[in-house]
């Protein structure tokens, strides 16, 4: 109709593929693991499912790491995570060195990251929240691979193909291909002039909704390698849809929506809780409901805060960790200071409702006390007056008596004469008018 709004749809579209589940790699020693990944990344071990020695699944928010027991893995490119504090992740990280020494393990802050190797050389990429990652504030948004050069083009294809997912390719000196998982999750494959790495085993796993398309596209060319149960299969080769030529190798885990543990709930802590400063309430991690511009915006000010901070005092690595751990304190007094007013006002509410209670019932009994006293009062003064009626009616008459009023001013002292029975005496100023009378 005229005056419509007009929306472009195809924005909102997610393609076939809708969740990017985990990353599985290998690893020799789950002790080493976890001095990294729980202790130094700050992620949480899934406490329900693999809690063995033989493997670890890592949970970063909707997304895991698997790394079964074994000869170790190498993924043939990068992992991107999202973490809700680079500052706590830079100090974890520098505290972390010495348990980690004599292995892979490295760290570096660049701009808009930090890049981290595990300790068997897995590279990975952590970034803050951000609008590129929407509403993310833990996990893992993309996997970029390294690939040959001229091999973009036809792994875009592939997954627009076989997979029903939007996929782009980029040429702006560094060819890459985009295939969209979801609404922010991406796989990313970056050609390179590097020579190619041989393919070691490694996989990941995703979601599909239409299932068994991409299945009948496969097998219809030899690329299944896996049949493993009515709702997952598994294909290794990313082939050119035209050619067939194998363009890249890395096997996926494919699963149906209807897999029972499509979108299961993960359970991830608060990195930054600690025994030394702990805080009730802030064990587990709950994602922070902030707009990803105010999100930016909040960042970049601390960033500013601790570039003046490191501009201030002396370079070295000991007052840089000085200085980050004062703006980390710093933030988190913010935090309890927010918690501390609501505390306060809801605490006034409270204190202001126990105050109208006990005044309501002040005034009632007050009232109540009123009441008694009156009615007691009334009593009283009804006693006084039946015995004085009584006492009146039994007494004796009087005797009739003259009083004899004498002006005072005829006499020194002011005084009345009377006859010798019973006498009312009164004394009057000189010059009131007085009157006699007989009772």
């Amino acid at each position: 109709m005229p005056g419509d709004r007009v929306f472009d749809r195809s924005a909102e579209d997610i393609g076939n593929i809708v969740l990017l589940e985990h990353v599985n790699v290998k690893i020799p020693d789950q002790i080493v693991a976890t001095n990294f990944y729980v202790t130094a990344l700050g992620l949480t071990r899934d406490p329900y499912i693999m809690t063995g020695t033989e493997n670890m699944w890592i949970n970063a928010g909707q997304q895991q790491f698997h790394m079964p027991t074994g000869k170790p893995e190498v993924l043939r490119g990068v992992v991107g995570f999202v973490v809700p504090d680079l500052e706590g992740l830079k100090m974890r990280l520098t505290s972390a060195r010495e348990k980690l020494g004599g292995t892979k393990f490295m760290c570096a802050a660049d701009d808009k990251y930090v890049s981290v190797t595990c300790p068997w050389g897995n590279k990975m990429r952590f970034h803050a929240p951000g609008p590129e990652f929407g509403d993310m504030t833990l996990g893992i948004p993309y996997v970029e691979f390294a690939v040959r050069p001229n091999t973009a083009v036809g792994i875009a294809k592939f997954y627009q193909t076989a997979m029903g997912a939007p996929a782009s390719v980029t040429f702006n000196g560094n060819t890459s291909a985009k295939v969209q998982v979801g609404a922010k999750q991406h796989l990313i494959f970056r050609e390179t002039a590097e020579p190619e790495v041989p393919y070691d085993g490694h996989h990941i796993a995703i979601y599909v909704t239409n299932f068994s398309g991409p299945h009948r596209w496969l097998k219809d060319r030899g690329l299944i390698s896996e049949e493993s149960n009515p709702v997952q299969y598994r294909f290794k080769d990313i082939v050119d849809p035209e050619t067939s030529k194998v363009l890249f190798t890395i096997e996926h885990e494919v699963r149906s929506a209807t897999h029972p543990m499509y979108m299961r709930p993960l359970v991830s802590r608060n990195a930054a809780q600690q025994q030394r400063t702990y805080q009730r309430g802030r064990d587990a991690f709950y994602p922070e409901p902030t707009r990803p511009s105010e999100a930016g915006s909040s960042r970049r000010r601390l960033v500013r805060r601790r570039e003046a901070l490191l501009a201030r005092y002396s370079p070295s690595a000991a007052s840089a960790t000085t200085i980050l751990v004062r703006l980390r304190l710093a933030q988190e007094t913010r935090q309890d200071g927010v918690r501390d007013r609501v505390r306060h006002v809801v605490h006034g509410v409270r204190d202001r409702r126990h105050q109208i209670r006990h005044g309501a019932r002040h005034r009632i009994d007050h009232r109540r006390d009123g009441l008694s006293h009156r009615a007691r009062q009334t009593r009283h003064r009804t006693g006084r007056g039946t015995r004085h009626a009584v006492e009146c009616a039994v007494a004796p008459p009087v005797t009739a008596l003259s009083v004899f009023v004498v002006p005072l001013a005829r006499f020194e002292s002011p005084f009345v004469v009377a006859p010798t029975a019973p006498v009312a005496v009164l004394v009057t100023p000189p010059t009131a008018a007085l009157t006699a009378g007989h009772t």
